[in-house]
């Protein structure tokens, strides 16, 4: 019974992490709510929702914000949903720093891919090297 209630919650909560609400039911009087995170078909971490993304929620929080001070800079979170979200992170940091890991050098990699393409190097020396105008 609890195995199918937790597989009817996953479902109807769209939720793609595995293991993001994997409760014991035995252990709780009551059912915790299911993490609101949701993979996109890109493979980046969103609030189910919003457009923001877990990386953005873990820097801020990594900076030493509070749940509270995360729904100022992210207003369309509820506080809710941000307490469960730093809660998962914080019980799974290392499944996270992986996740992270992966975003990170998956963002290096397009960046390297968009400077290929248009280098700006160069013209970058270029504007550098022109004579400044000094209006006064």
């Amino acid at each position: 019974m609890c195995q199918k209630r937790r597989a009817v919650n996953r479902a109807r909560r769209q939720l793609v992490w595995e293991g993001a609400s994997q409760y014991d039911c035995r252990v709780h009087a009551f059912e915790l709510p299911a993490v609101p995170l949701g993979e996109d078909a890109d493979g980046i971490v969103r609030v189910l929702g919003s457009r923001v993304t877990l990386d953005s929620i873990v820097a801020v929080f990594d900076r030493g914000a509070t749940p509270e001070e995360v729904i100022q800079s992210f207003p369309s979170l509820a506080l809710g949903d941000v307490y469960s979200i730093l809660a998962w992170v914080v019980a799974r940091r290392a499944e996270v720093e992986l996740y992270l890991e992966r975003r990170g050098t998956e963002e290096a990699s397009a960046r390297e891919e968009v400077e290929r393409r248009s280098p700006t190097a160069e013209l970058r020396a270029r504007l550098l090297a022109r004579p400044r105008s000094h209006s006064a």
